[in-house]
C-alpha cells in the first residue's frame, strides 16, 4: 500500500468514527441532559467540527424522513466507497 493509500485510509477511518461518534452521541447527550460529562462534551464538539463540512453539502440534497437525519448513513457509504475504489487503484 502506497504512502497516499495509507493517508486516504487514515482519513476515512477518522471521519467514519467522527460520524459515528456524532450520531451516537447525539441519542446520548440529551438523555444525560444538563450532567453530561465534559468529556462527552468535547467528543461531541470535535466530531461536529469534523463532520459538519462533509455533512451539510449531503443534508441540502437528502430529504428528511419523518424527522430523521440520514445524511450520516450516506456519508458513511461514500466513506466506504471511497476507501473501496479509490485506495484499492492506489
Amino acid at each position: 500500500m502506497s504512502v497516499l493509500a495509507a493517508l486516504l485510509n487514515a482519513v476515512c477511518v477518522i471521519l467514519w468514527v467522527a460520524v459515528l461518534a456524532r450520531a451516537i452521541l447525539s441519542f446520548v447527550l440529551p438523555a444525560i441532559g444538563m450532567n453530561a460529562p465534559r468529556f462527552l462534551l468535547a467528543v461531541n464538539d470535535a466530531a461536529i467540527l469534523i463532520t459538519e463540512p462533509l455533512l451539510a453539502p449531503i443534508r441540502r440534497i437528502l430529504p428528511t424522513f419523518g424527522g430523521l437525519d440520514f445524511s450520516p448513513m450516506a456519508l458513511i457509504i461514500i466513506l466506504i466507497a471511497v476507501q473501496n475504489l479509490i485506495i484499492s487503484r492506489l
